[in-house]
């Protein structure tokens, strides 16, 4: 059985998370991410809005994380906004899923939130993983929205 530990991502760790980011998205470089991770986080880590989980091993090694925004919604009022949840762990990675949905869920009611609205990508017009979708389905999500993107010059 593996050992886990979830806690906020600070300041001090946001380049011991950049191994996993890139390691899913490949097209992600590191001033990216800083500028990404400083968005959410302030010195004593996590913005009161929101923030970036993290989930470490034994050897404290990153190998989970996600990222999430409170924001007022018209139809649910204040909702916890989910994305990029990575997890990368290759002998328990539902394992490491589970917890950060587990701390998603205090996160939210911390919050104030009345709703998780979470983000999964696609990968060639298929959803992915389904591991991850059935994983959250298990705990009450369900398909509330689809979400569409256009890509546009950089000006």
């Amino acid at each position: 059985m593996r050992n886990f530990s979830i806690q906020p991502l600070t300041p001090d760790r946001v380049f011991l998370a950049y191994p996993l980011v890139r390691s899913a998205l490949a097209e992600v470089t590191l001033a990216g991410w800083t500028a990404f991770a400083g968005a959410l986080l302030c010195d004593e880590g996590p913005r009161p809005e929101g923030g970036i989980l993290t989930v470490a091993n034994e050897s404290g090694v990153i190998v989970g994380l996600v990222a999430y925004r409170g924001r007022a919604d018209l139809v649910e009022g204040k909702v916890l906004d989910v994305e990029r949840l990575l997890a990368f762990e290759l002998l328990d990675r539902q394992g490491v899923a589970g917890l950060i949905a587990e701390a998603l869920e205090a996160e939210a009611a911390r919050l104030g939130c009345r709703a998780i609205h979470t983000c999964l990508p696609v990968v060639e017009g298929e959803q992915r993983p389904g591991w991850l979708v059935a994983l959250l389905q298990a705990r009450g999500h369900h398909v509330a929205s689809m979400s569409l993107c256009k890509r546009l010059a950089a000006g």
